[in-house]
């Protein structure tokens, strides 16, 4: 990367976040630059693979972290294009209205946050619709209040799976699930559907915008 670019806007990290923030900003015509510290994923078989992608980790980080005893620990998370959107379940839900409040737990208190769920709600709308979110409304019993259904329906759950929470009283509901308006229909699919989310946002965004620049591979300090 230039050491002369000059930039209006600098993102660091192309994932669900960062490619939400550059698909929105996209639109102003201001010089927008994505850095990146992982490369773009290479296009295999193993992509597909719930082997290689979930048991083996193929993808994860070789990283390791140390816990608050200093004891080593695998993150079990992915640096590419596209963050850690590029290996997930697609799953979406909102944060529920309990969780921005006080949190008082063995461990101390999480103070309240300074915003409130209500506030936030708007966008959850939004971001749903961007996503092209599957769900239905009212399945889950602890979801908090929304101002409008799922943009679609919801991928409905495997029928041995629904029987078995019956037999043993349990409530079985749709998770959200983020993929395309013809709906998802297994596990694999699940994680294509996903695993495009935020890079094709990326994607988008720069075809909207000439000026949005991805530099890949790079780490800041």
């Amino acid at each position: 990367m230039p050491s002369d670019s000059q930039y209006d806007v600098i993102i660091i990290g192309t994932g669900a976040g960062g490619g939400t923030l550059a698909h929105k900003l996209a639109p102003s015509g201001k010089r927008i630059l994505m850095l990146e510290r992982g490369d773009y994923v290479p296009r295999e078989k193993d992509n597909w693979s719930s082997r290689a992608v979930n048991v083996d980790g193929k993808y994860h980080t070789r990283e390791v972290w140390r816990d608050k005893e200093g004891r080593e620990l695998a993150p079990h998370t992915n640096y590419y294009v596209g963050g850690n959107t590029k290996f997930y379940g697609a799953a979406l839900f909102r944060l529920r209205k309990e969780d921005f409040g006080e949190v008082r737990h063995h461990g101390g208190v999480s103070p309240a946050w300074p915003i409130g769920y209500d506030e936030i709600e708007p966008y959850y709308t939004q971001a749903e619709r961007l996503y092209h979110v599957h769900g239905q409304r009212g399945e889950d019993p602890t979801e908090p209040p929304a101002s409008g259904p799922y943009p679609h329906p919801a991928v409905s759950s495997r029928a041995w799976f629904t029987r078995g929470c019956a037999r043993l009283c349990c409530r079985a509901s749709c998770s959200p699930v983020a993929g395309g308006p013809s709906g998802l229909k297994s596990a694999a699919s699940f994680r294509r559907g996903g695993s495009r989310v935020s890079s094709s946002l990326t994607s988008r965004a720069t075809r909207r915008n000439g000026s949005l620049n991805i530099c890949a591979s790079e780490r800041t300090s």
